[in-house]
Order: structure tokens, then C-alpha cells, then sequence
């Protein structure tokens, strides 16, 4: 029998949670071992670390294991539960303790691509006198945006004056160093030439296919 007091319930045990999909993650918990009364009702808190905003669910525990939806990738998120004691339907009592814990959700290719304007670049020293060494700037894709572990950056040229497509990138090593560390890179290209550049984020699950070009000149 349950005691009829309305007491603090213990803390919810075995408590875990996986990710099964890119968007959404599978929690589930054994109901207290010092329950004191039954049923209990639990609220769910969780989050990402690039965000301040918590949501929140309610649920019993007839109900679990429950998914959590409409997550982000390849984020890190913090999700903790505590229960109260349900009288006739109704909470009343004290809350449990919250049991917390973390888990990542799996990887998916960027959700956009890094931002450059017409200006975001400037004319750097160059041996070379047919040629112009530049130096090329973008804005970083926002963390809840990458979506992945990042891997590198792929930027493209396309000779607006030409059908035929100039690319340019650097090597596997400088890729990798640029999109970890850096938000610029430098690069030889023709004089009195209009270009369109595009800078793509890579991950290890690939880029994202939306880009939108934006044209440079370079005197």
C-alpha cells in the first residue's frame, strides 16, 4: 500500500537517453526505489548548450520510454526529470530531486553555409606580377547550424566573364585547419577579373548544397 502523506517521491533511477535519429533521442528511467506513493507525474527539462532556452514536457510513468523531437544535430544537450505525487489526477507534494545527464545527437551535413560579402576580402603581398594574391573572409556558420563535426571549408570560384568553372581550394591539411580555427584564407587570382565565390562548411557526413554565390572584383 502507498502512504496517503504527500511526500517528497526519491529521485528516478537508470536514467539514459540515444539518439535515433539526426532530430530526435529516446529517454527513458526506472521509477524511484523510495517512491513513497505511486502514480507519480514527471517533467522532462532539456536543451542544447548553444541555447538558453529550456523546454519541458509532462508525462507519467506508465509512459516511458518517450522521444524527444525536432532536436538539432550534433548537439550537445542536457535533459534532467524529477516527479511529484499525482492525487485523484491532480500533482500535489513536493517535487523529487531532478536527475540530469547528457547526450549528443547524431551528425547530418551543415544546416547553412558560411556568409561572405563583397567587400570580405583584401589584396595581400604576391611575388607573382600577372596575378593578384588575395585574402578572403567569411562569417562562421552559428554552432546551432553546423550540424557536425566540421572538417573543413571548400571555396569556389566561377569567372563570371566564362562558362568554364575555376576552382580553387586548398589542400586536404589547409582545409582542415581552416575549418576548425580560421574564418579566412588566401588564394591567387586573375587581375581584372569578376568572380562569384562560394564558401561551404564540411563535415564528415558532407556539405550543404545551398549556396548562394556572391561576385568579387578583382583589379
Amino acid at each position: 500500500a502507498y502512504t496517503l502523506l504527500l511526500v517528497e517521491p526519491g529521485q528516478v533511477s537508470h536514467f539514459h537517453a540515444k539518439s535515433v535519429s539526426k532530430r530526435s533521442a529516446v529517454i527513458d528511467w526506472l521509477s524511484p526505489v523510495r517512491i513513497n506513493t505511486k502514480p507519480l507525474l514527471y517533467e522532462v527539462h532539456y536543451k542544447a548548450d548553444w541555447s538558453a532556452t529550456w523546454h519541458k514536457l509532462n508525462t507519467t510513468g506508465e509512459k516511458v520510454p518517450i522521444t524527444l523531437k525536432e532536436l538539432v544535430p550534433y548537439s550537445n544537450y542536457t535533459v534532467s526529470v524529477s516527479g511529484i505525487p499525482l492525487v485523484a489526477g491532480v500533482a500535489q507534494g513536493y517535487w523529487s530531486n531532478s536527475t540530469n545527464m547528457t547526450f549528443t545527437t547524431l551528425e547530418d551535413v551543415p544546416g547553412a553555409n558560411p556568409q561572405v560579402s563583397s567587400s570580405s576580402y583584401h589584396i595581400v603581398q604576391c611575388i607573382e606580377t600577372d596575378v593578384r594574391c588575395v585574402k578572403i573572409y567569411w562569417q562562421s556558420v552559428p554552432r546551432r547550424l553546423q550540424h557536425g563535426h566540421i572538417v573543413g571549408m571548400l571555396v569556389e570560384f566561377w569567372p563570371i566573364s566564362a562558362d568554364t568553372r575555376v576552382r580553387r581550394s586548398p589542400g586536404v591539411s589547409t582545409l582542415h585547419v581552416i575549418g576548425g580555427h580560421h574564418n579566412y584564407a588566401n588564394f591567387t587570382l586573375d587581375r581584372h577579373t569578376s568572380y562569384e565565390v562560394t564558401v561551404s562548411t564540411i563535415t564528415t557526413l558532407g556539405t550543404n548544397n545551398a549556396l548562394a554565390r556572391q561576385p568579387i572584383y578583382i583589379a
